[in-house]
């Protein structure tokens, strides 16, 4: 037997128990408020579903995942980051390196609404109309353009306190701001690249993320990504 984690899905975490030896228990740990769920109905007699999902909404929250089978046992530490983004995209034709404040406005007259549980938008050559599934239609119908579009998006977060890291994926430009402080500004045309920068939590009320975007031309893609901070 073995256990899988296929990843982050709709804002909770989901394992796959593989082999035909039977679960016989399953437990969750963790400081915050999470379910362990286990789906009969994607199952088969080789496969077993298992998930884990957050109690409220808006947290992020380390966990350790227990499974026992008859022959083995596993354990699995995890970070589950269960919130609700905000997103919007619009097309623009005032370059944002050069008047940041007029590309707002022109994004504030057409902008596109949605909610996504995972900001990981792989735009690649085609712009927004190219996310596919995990937009509603009226994004993938906007006609928007591939190129030269901008995406701004916010949620709220309850991190354990501590030391965090934010991590993006961008192309082209990216700004990041934690509760109104600018954490990851590399506001230029690249190929994707990767920023992080470090924060500090130091109370249990829920912490502010907002992000800007812009694509200038060829492929794009933002992701941005948490995980406690590494020590040095």
């Amino acid at each position: 037997p073995y256990l899988h984690f296929v990843g982050n899905v709709g804002g909770e975490d989901v394992y796959r128990l593989l082999g035909r030896e039977e679960l016989r228990t399953a437990r969750v740990e963790s400081d915050a408020k999470l379910r362990l769920m286990r789906p009969e109905h994607d199952n088969t007699a080789t496969e077993r579903k298992l998930i884990v999902a957050a109690g409220e909404p808006g947290v992020v929250a380390p966990y350790r995942l227990f499974v026992k089978t008859d022959s083995a046992s596993f354990e699995r530490n995890g970070l589950l980051v269960s919130t609700t983004w905000k997103v919007s995209v619009f097309a623009y034709e005032t370059d944002p390196r050069e008047n940041v404040d007029q590309w707002r406005k022109e994004a504030a007259a057409n902008a596109v609404a949605f909610e996504t549980a995972d900001l990981r938008l792989h735009y690649r050559s085609g712009g927004p109309s190219d996310l596919g599934d995990g937009v509603p239609p009226t994004v993938r119908n906007a006609n928007l353009p591939r190129d030269r579009f901008g995406t701004f998006a916010e949620t709220s977060l309850r991190f354990p306190r501590g030391r965090w890291t934010v991590r993006t994926t961008s192309d082209d430009g990216v700004r990041v701001w934690i509760d109104d402080a600018l954490r990851i500004d590399n506001w230029t045309h690249h190929a994707p690249a990767v920023d992080e920068a470090t924060f500090p939590v130091d109370t249990d009320t829920p912490v502010k993320v907002r992000v800007e975007h812009f694509e200038l031309d060829g492929y794009a893609m933002l992701a941005v990504e948490f995980e406690p901070a590494r020590e040095k």
